[in-house]
């Protein structure tokens, strides 16, 4: 059996065509206002950012009520619904599953993008749209590859301020879930071009 096969211009795809087509596929498909989406694969540098990441996030949080994932699993954005796969996310807490599905949360706390030129407009725009709808979430965190710098929006002031912070000495703060981590461990290994 191959893969599903997405019609680029079809902008109906029901709920259920998608959890049908995800079930057979070996790629990540993301639901967004009746289009699928294959998710692209990231380079040795998107790698190391999510991988780095997720290690320093994880090691922190031990032991905390903090469950830190990668991007196999998908949240569920209430807002005409959307399934989208970040590349980081924690959720403190009991975690909230869609009913009937074990891949889905519906109660992040924290969201993290890594930043992919071929992704930037969606990440930036559309994804942040649909996520800053999700009740739970207090921050949403967009990490560039090309620099050290890393955006961060909190739902505490309404979405409204962007915090940046930059340079390989600087540390960031993951209010939502209570950790610092420094952008050198965060950029460990990255090459930039």
């Amino acid at each position: 059996m191959g893969e599903p096969q997405i019609q680029a211009d079809r902008t109906d795809y029901s709920v259920e065509e998608y959890h049908a087509m995800q079930e057979r596929s070996t790629l990540r498909l993301e639901y967004f206002n009746g289009v699928i989406r294959a998710m692209s694969g990231g380079n040795r540098n998107h790698a190391r950012i999510l991988t780095n990441t997720l290690v320093g996030m994880s090691n922190k949080l031990a032991g905390s009520d903090c469950e830190v994932y990668g991007e196999q699993l998908k949240i569920l954005s209430p807002k005409e619904p959307s399934y989208l796969f970040p590349d980081v996310m924690a959720v403190c807490g009991p975690e909230t599953l869609e009913p009937g599905r074990d891949d889905v949360l519906t109660n992040p706390t924290l969201i993290i993008e890594v930043l992919s030129p071929s992704t930037m407009h969606y990440d930036f725009v559309k994804k942040y749209d649909r996520y800053k709808q999700i009740p739970s979430l207090q921050e949403y965190v967009l990490i560039s590859q090309d620099q050290p710098r890393i955006e961060l929006r909190s739902s505490q002031d309404d979405w409204g301020h962007i915090q940046v912070v930059k340079g390989m000495n600087a540390s960031v703060t993951f209010a939502s879930v209570g950790i610092t981590l420094p952008l050198e461990e965060i950029y460990r290994q990255v090459k930039f071009e």
